[in-house]
């Protein structure tokens, strides 16, 4: 083994006993090799919590994920494995580790968007410590893993999902994207709205332009699925593009985008054509996909954009969103192409901040499916759904928290009848720590909000004295789902938000 030492950061799930176990074990024999070791344990949650986090992965050459049937839903591990992959593309390191603590099934969207092309290795239990070990130590000296065969499809194209299930973070888009295969949605938890009449009566109809809008984990991509379930249902074929697995370099410039736009319509529609991939501009992009998509089709065609705020600050965010606009228009021509295509946007930040001049927008030409958090009566209806476990009492105390927020509003049913046995009292008596049923989500969103300079300074003015200084930073933190306005006044999203964020110094 070289004597160079090396810099290891281990992420996982605290709340997860195997994945703990072995944490330490890792840190353990690393250390005693002489190796420098980051593992997040007890460090009081507050900016310099962020700053030491954040600096740690700047810090390692190494980050191993301990991946578990419980950690692979911890948002925190999401965003630490988000953090050194966005690091890994720009600097070369650090490089990931994936170890499968017990687990060889799917990894959810997010994780296996960054993992899938990665090797990974496998810990079953103590007998495998020591080959992951010397694997480890192999790896400091130029090694690789052992590589193990891995599940990388969406787990509920394949399963239905049963009782008690953890509730996921955000809906895996995948199942999406098997050209002609019929979409499956059997989620007993899911709580129809009035916006679910509303799309689909707009997937019946063909050229129609769909804009959905709201604030982060309101609901946008699950209902985005039900939209092409029903588009599917009439027959129309749909291509789903996600922005968020686009890579930085496909977003380098415009050109880059649309050449990785034209791979991605043809591979989720299924087409194949002799014409060779090229870097395209504007409009010979638009007239690609008239001549090599929609007039290879004998069906109506939904093209639906997910995650399109990641395009916001790019310097040609403009120029793309006007070539919707554009595609909309043309349906108005005679005989046009363009005639049966729908457009679906999902997005969580303003429309005017994505594009300003109104006639070249395609956000508003339609009024916008907006979500918020469940009523009072769709709690209700959830809380039957997990077998009636809240007194209306106990309902108005959970809704007095939440605010209906609608992925904590299912993870606190869930803690309270899963494995966890939580009762409300205590739930709502631990709602902010780090250690509680909302830590992992918590400690999350402030690790997000420190990509963003000043907005953690600006909820903390909402929180004093119900104000923002600029209408950019208010449209930030809503996308966000942190605040609300009413009447003149910005408030914190939910008392569970209020609650932490004022704690955080």
């Amino acid at each position: 083994m070289s004597n160079e030492k090396k810099r290891f950061f281990v992420s996982y799930r605290r709340r997860a006993s195997l994945d703990g176990d072995l944490a330490h074990i890792l840190v353990q024999r690393l250390e005693f090799a002489g190796h420098e070791v980051f593992i997040d344990v007890r460090m009081p949650i507050g900016t310099r919590w962020i700053e030491e986090i954040e600096q740690r992965i700047r810090w390692c050459d190494y980050l191993i994920v301990l991946l578990s049937e419980e950690s692979i839903h911890s948002e925190m591990v999401q965003g630490e494995v988000r953090r050194a992959h966005q690091r890994y593309q720009s600097e070369g390191e650090p490089a990931i580790l994936p170890v499968r603590v017990n687990y060889d099934g799917p990894l959810g969207y997010e994780l296996d968007s960054f993992l899938a092309p990665v090797q990974q290795s496998q810990w079953a239990g103590p007998e495998d410590s020591e080959r992951l070990i010397s694997e480890l130590f192999g790896i400091a000296s130029g090694g690789r893993l052992n590589t193990i065969a891995v599940k990388n499809e969406p787990e509920e194209a394949h399963q239905p999902i049963v009782d008690n299930q953890r509730p996921i973070p955000a809906k895996d888009p995948r199942i999406l994207r098997a050209p002609g295969g019929t979409l499956r949605l059997n989620d007993p938890f899911y709580i129809k709205r009035a916006e679910d009449h509303r799309i689909n009566t707009t997937a019946v109809n063909a050229g129609e332009t769909l804009v959905i809008k709201g604030p982060r984990q309101m609901g946008k991509s699950s209902m985005l699925v039900r939209y092409l379930q029903a588009c599917q249902k009439t027959g129309k074929q749909f291509a789903y593009i996600d922005f968020q697995s686009f890579s930085e370099s496909d977003l380098t410039d415009y050109g880059s985008l649309l050449s990785q736009l034209a791979s991605s319509l043809l591979r989720a529609l299924g087409i194949s054509t002799a014409q060779k991939m090229t870097r395209y501009d504007q409009l010979s992009f638009s007239y690609f996909v008239e001549d090599a998509i929609l007039k290879q089709l004998s069906v109506p065609v939904a093209f639906a954009f997910d995650e399109v705020d990641r395009l916001l600050g790019r310097p040609y965010q403009h120029d793309f969103f006007s070539m919707l606009r554009m595609w909309h228009n043309n349906r108005a021509q005679l005989n046009s192409v363009w005639e049966d295509v729908d457009l679906a946007l999902v997005i969580s930040t303003e429309p005017y901040l994505l594009i300003e001049k109104s006639d070249q927008s395609p956000f508003n030409v339609s009024v916008p499916v907006t979500l918020q958090g469940f009523s009072r009566d769709a709690l209700e209806r959830l809380n039957i759904a997990y077998g009636g476990i809240l007194r209306q009492t106990d309902c108005d105390t959970l809704f007095k928290l939440l605010a209906g927020h609608p992925y904590l509003t299912r993870l606190a049913l869930y803690c309270m009848v899963g494995p966890l046995q939580i009762s409300l009292n205590d739930l709502m008596a631990n709602a902010t720590s780090s250690e509680g049923p909302f830590g992992d989500h918590l400690k999350a969103l402030l690790l997000k909000l420190e990509s963003y300079p000043g907005l953690l300074a600006a909820l903390h003015q909402v929180i004093r004295n119900e104000t923002l200084s600029d209408e950019e930073t208010y449209y930030r933190l809503r996308g966000a789902g942190l605040v609300t306005r009413s009447e003149g006044r910005v408030r914190v999203a939910n008392e569970l938000y209020a609650r932490f964020f004022n704690g955080i110094k």
